[in-house]
């Protein structure tokens, strides 16, 4: 499994690049790839949502935001510089084919890695990514093609929350959203974040996906 840190990097120009990937890996040119970045200020919609999931558009519009629909599960989220990001280019079917194993492997990686600064996520059935208490923290939005999946998970680690105010997060105005940082109560570096992704990505993968191929 390979590990690449892109820096930050356009929205679309990371999709370009995961498909590019993704090409690759359906076709057997590399092994699984792990890209990890962060973006420029930009709302996607997932495959569930719709321009309902915009609440203030007006607002996202004076900060220069886009608004860009893609074709990964889930709604509507926020990405922005001091978030973590990682697209995980993994072939499933050397694991079990099982995209609902997949995912819960996805939200105990989320949970693992929160847990290395400190903070006791909770992980809740039926709403996707990583809670602390009843703020998300973390969120998971995936596709799969001919079981290889790419798009994958985001981590707010000290970036602007408030442009989550502007959309429903998760198609759901309810949800509160918060950090690694306004949690800890301390300002905490992507790169910090970064040196423990690669050893717990592995270690649940291997722990949580390998064994459905035994």
């Amino acid at each position: 499994m390979k590990f690449i840190d892109y820096g930050c990097l356009d929205y679309r120009k990371a999709y370009e690049l995961q498909t590019e990937y993704l090409k690759k890996r359906i076709a057997g040119e590399i092994y699984d790839t792990v890209l990890m970045l962060e973006h420029p200020p930009v709302v996607t919609i997932g495959r569930l949502g719709s321009e309902t999931s915009i609440i203030d558009r007006a607002a996202l519009k004076r900060r220069g935001i886009d608004i860009i629909p893609v074709d990964r599960g889930g709604d509507a989220t926020y990405h922005a510089p001091g978030q973590l990001v990682i697209y995980p280019i993994v072939d499933l079917g050397a694991y079990g084919r099982d995209i609902h194993r997949y995912l819960a492997y996805l939200e105990t990686f989320l949970a693992d890695l929160l847990g290395a600064f400190g903070l006791k996520a909770a992980i809740i059935g039926g709403r996707r990514g990583a809670w602390i208490g009843e703020k998300k923290a973390a969120s998971i939005g995936i596709a799969v093609k001919r079981w290889v999946s790419y798009h994958g998970v985001s981590i707010n680690v000290d970036c602007d929350l408030e442009p989550f105010s502007f959309i429903r997060v998760c198609g759901d105005a309810a949800i509160q959203v918060t950090s690694i940082a306004r949690e800890t109560g301390m300002p905490i570096a992507v790169t910090e974040v970064k040196e423990r992704v690669q050893r717990l990505f592995i270690r649940r993968f291997h722990e949580d996906c390998c064994s459905a191929a035994c």
